[in-house]
């Protein structure tokens, strides 16, 4: 069975801080509502 962690709503703002809690999941999947910024890398 996979984990698969969830977030959404950052609006162009991610904290770095967020991704401890995906340490241990085999995929992250943003459920939209993101601004520039978020999705590059």
């Amino acid at each position: 069975m996979k984990k698969i962690g969830l977030l959404s709503d950052t609006h162009g703002y991610l904290d770095e801080a967020v991704f401890k809690y995906f340490d241990d999941c085999d995929e992250i999947w943003h459920a939209g509502d993101f601004g520039a910024g978020v999705a590059e890398p």
